[in-house]
């Protein structure tokens, strides 16, 4: 790490972060909006519990509205959005101007969305805008250390949201041995007896199917050291 500031190294960690946070919460908010708009779906308590935010909205409509729109609101997708911003920008040359767009498009999109009666196409752009931020990093950060620690901040961020809303449980140690290997591919300081813990989850003796306790979740979230 003695040849990449600590700040630059972290930016890059919690941009991957913050952009997964963006694209899987888009995902599962779009997949249920209607629903969670009359007030079914998935409930939005589980969210709330599962992503540790105060619960302040009291009813499904208000959580839909500021979770994903409001700026303002923890831990929110429009929230999320903001970070990737002001990290991009900082890392504009990192990661070159026309990546630094997509993310500006997607905070468009989201600012579309939330004067729009029926959001869903515009979250659609904000799922777009992410992936193909995603394929014009993988193309512009050219030093590879740099580029998988990005990577390694989505895997971290995709492993904790999967472990805390239950989400696509069968993909676990698929994702867990892409974070190891992405973490492999960088400076990132991290947590050997956590790093091991995982190592056995990915490739343990375990069957498949066996399942993958929720604690893995301190593992996961104290593995990088930044």
């Amino acid at each position: 790490m003695d040849t990449y500031s600590i700040s630059k190294v972290n930016r890059l960690f919690w941009l991957g972060r913050y952009s997964e946070r963006v694209l899987t919460m888009a995902k599962i908010m779009m997949k249920n909006y209607d629903t969670m708009i009359d007030g079914g779906g998935i409930g939005y308590q589980k969210i709330v519990s599962a992503m540790r935010i105060d619960d302040h909205y009291g009813s499904e409509q208000v959580f839909v509205s500021r979770f994903l729109f409001d700026p303002t609101d923890s831990g929110g997708v429009a929230e999320s959005v903001q970070r990737m911003l002001d990290n991009a920008m900082v890392l504009r040359e990192t990661i070159t101007s026309p990546t630094l767009a997509y993310v500006q498009m997607a905070q468009t999109a989201m600012e579309t969305a939330a004067a729009s009666s029926s959001p869903c196409v515009n979250l659609q752009w904000v799922i777009d805008d992410m992936n193909a931020f995603r394929g014009s990093c993988e193309d512009s950060i050219g030093d590879s250390n740099l580029r998988n620690t990005l990577k390694t901040g989505v895997s971290v961020e995709r492993l904790s949201l999967y472990l805390r809303l239950d989400y696509r449980l069968e993909d676990l140690r698929m994702e867990a041995r892409r974070l190891l290997s992405r973490i492999n591919r960088t400076h990132l300081p991290r947590n050997e007896e956590f790093f091991a813990v995982l190592m056995q989850t990915a490739y343990g003796t375990q069957t498949s199917e066996a399942p993958i306790d929720s604690s893995l979740i301190y593992y996961v979230e104290g593995l990088c050291e930044v």
